[in-house]
């Protein structure tokens, strides 16, 4: 139901049962995308105050937190796929992440940085089955918070965290659910559109960075990004090129 910087990715309203059998959702289009009271349709249902009760008996007190995907594959599209949810009961297939202490802002960070495609290729190249597990994310270098208090080298203007903060809030704060999490980062505005080219191009700035970051060389990157190529066939079937690669 989730995808990278996407909470509202597959639904279950519609599904068919050919789709059921394939393990599939059918997937929210760009035009439902654009509603920003448009949610997914679960599954299952749990009472609110069963998830009040649970959250705060676990320490919880966020309104928002980062789940990923436990079914992945390292041949897959993508390896790592985090997002940011609302506070919704969950199922194990989408395990949550905790970064306590840390500020809302550092929690963004931390989602632009396990979605980029340096992290994937480090994560898939650990990742053996078809599960990622906690023990082996727990294990990859993730930049630490501090990192991100620099300013960009590319914008010396900006500080790195604020320039992220702008592009992850972008691609995550779309629909009225997530509220919260704006709000949790000083931003008191309605959800940003939906825009799928401007999304793809505001990826490619993050997933530039994080090359840069990680100290990756031109002629790496580029071994690196060859090595999805689901995602390099998806993108020249679509806009002739390699969209990764032409904007880093």
């Amino acid at each position: 139901m989730i995808d990278q910087f996407d909470h509202r990715f597959g639904t279950y309203e519609g599904q068919t049962q050919a789709q059921a059998n394939q393990g599939t959702l059918p997937p929210l289009t760009a035009k439902d995308h654009l509603g920003p009271f448009c949610l997914p349709f679960p599954r299952y249902w749990v009472n609110s105050k069963e998830v009040k009760r649970r959250c705060e008996s676990t320490g919880f007190t966020g309104k928002f937190y980062i789940a990923f995907r436990d079914i992945t594959s390292a041949v897959a599209f993508r390896t790592t796929i985090f997002a940011a949810l609302p506070p919704f009961a969950v199922a194990n297939n989408a395990p949550v992440v905790r970064l306590d202490g840390s500020a809302p802002t550092d929690s963004l960070c931390f989602l632009a940085c396990v979605n980029s495609f340096t992290f994937d290729y480090i994560a898939r190249q650990n990742v053996g089955g078809n599960h990622l597990n906690f023990y082996l994310l727990k294990q990859l270098p993730v930049l630490p918070p501090q990192v991100f208090t620099a300013p960009a080298n590319w914008r010396r203007d900006f500080r790195l965290k604020d320039w992220m903060i702008q592009r992850v809030l972008e691609l995550t704060y779309t629909a009225w659910d997530l509220e919260g999490l704006a709000k949790d980062c000083g931003i008191n505005t309605a959800p940003f559109r939906w825009d799928e080219e401007r999304r793809l191009i505001i990826q490619c700035e993050l997933d530039a960075a994080f090359f840069h970051l990680y100290g990756i060389s031109r002629e790496d990157a580029d071994y690196i990004l060859d090595s999805f190529p689901i995602v390099k066939r998806k993108d020249e079937a679509r806009f002739g090129e390699y969209l990764c690669v032409a904007n880093c």
